[in-house]
């Protein structure tokens, strides 16, 4: 199943709600399942806690320029400008999570902007970034390779890729397979990618140091979290659905995914991977 960028876009603006709700939203600016260890003590430390994670796993300092690629309403772009002088980059489909994320950098006086922009077809230079980072962004191109292959285009020679995201088995059978797609489907993913087969691509398109790590201990938190949202959720959401019977798709499927991402996760079905890349 394929998904356009209106899909996407439609996804995220119409179940915004949801997540400002059940996942803290207005607090950390974040649409993903942060990182759990022995320093972190809320669900929105673990949200920001992955941030420090990354920019240690590339090397992230002053000076260097970043862009995030599917950076949402920018709580990494924000995390990122408060932590390090740079000018960091922030670029999401949807217009409404531009002029959101924006007016949050602008309120914290920050240096940094958001775009609207496809991460498979940027408009920047080549040879321009020092990093590029993703979060649970990558899992929604439909043609990986496309996203990787721009990737390396706009790094600098030396420039490294880091991204925390979604991966699955490398093989699954017919039941396994309808199980995952359950759940990518309702978050507008047309498929989640194996591990193997993002390294080969991330090969093929050039990258001469490609490291997968498996975090998803650091994850378990945020899964059972979501979990429980769906016994919680569900009830409302079907007497919605009842109520509006012209809700979206999106947001009528969306309380189903937090269901799926368990069931598979306990099926050993998808793993979650810090990925680092050099140029």
């Amino acid at each position: 199943m394929q998904f356009s960028d209106s899909d996407i876009i439609h996804y995220y603006d119409s179940t915004r709600s949801h997540y400002s709700y059940f996942w803290k939203l207005n607090e950390a600016h974040s649409l993903h399942y942060g990182y759990w260890d022995n320093s972190t003590k809320s669900f929105t430390d673990a949200l920001l806690k992955i941030n420090a994670v990354m920019a240690d796993r590339v090397g992230i300092k002053d000076g260097m320029r970043v862009l995030d690629t599917g950076c949402g309403e920018g709580g990494s772009v924000a995390w990122l400008a408060a932590h390090f002088d740079m000018e960091v980059t922030g670029i999401t489909l949807s217009k409404k999570q531009c002029e959101t994320g924006n007016a949050l950098l602008a309120s914290k006086n920050l240096r940094g902007k958001i775009e609207v922009a496809n991460y498979c077809k940027t408009h920047f230079p080549d040879n321009h970034f020092d990093v590029v980072w993703a979060i649970e962004s990558v899992c929604h191109a439909s043609d990986k390779r496309a996203y990787l292959k721009e990737m390396f285009r706009i790094l600098k020679p030396g420039g490294r890729l880091v991204l925390a995201d979604f991966f699955a088995k490398k093989e699954l059978n017919g039941a396994e397979q309808k199980a995952m797609n359950s759940w990518s489907h309702a978050w507008a993913v047309p498929s989640f990618e194996s591990a193997e087969r993002f390294a080969d691509a991330a090969k093929t398109v050039g990258f001469e140091e490609v490291n997968m790590e498996d975090i998803s201990n650091h994850v378990v938190k945020s899964v059972k979290r979501l979990y429980r949202m769906f016994y919680i959720g569900l009830p409302g959401s079907l007497l919605y659905n009842i109520l509006f019977p012209k809700t979206s798709t999106s947001g009528k499927r969306n309380v189903y995914s937090a269901y799926w991402q368990y069931n598979t996760f306990k099926k050993k079905l998808w793993k979650y991977q810090l990925v680092s890349l050099r140029k």
